[in-house]
């Protein structure tokens, strides 16, 4: 699988409920990993087409660093 590497922005950071991710505008579905500092994956959304931006929710993600 070959992944898709692209600028992007989150804000605020650091998050307290949800962060807004800002990318370029897809038309198809694309899925988003969190990784932790260990490099863990804790989270694998998949986000339909964007306008550009997204929510993240915090939710069930402990306090920590995360890429």
């Amino acid at each position: 699988e070959n992944a898709l590497k692209t600028d992007l922005r989150i804000f605020p950071n650091p998050m307290v409920e949800r962060a807004v991710v800002v990318l370029p505008v897809f038309d198809d579905p694309f899925t988003v990993q969190v990784l932790d500092a260990t490099g863990r994956l804790v989270r694998d959304q998949r986000i339909g087409s964007t306008s550009g931006r997204f929510l993240l929710e915090r939710a069930d993600l402990m306090p920590g660093t995360y890429v």
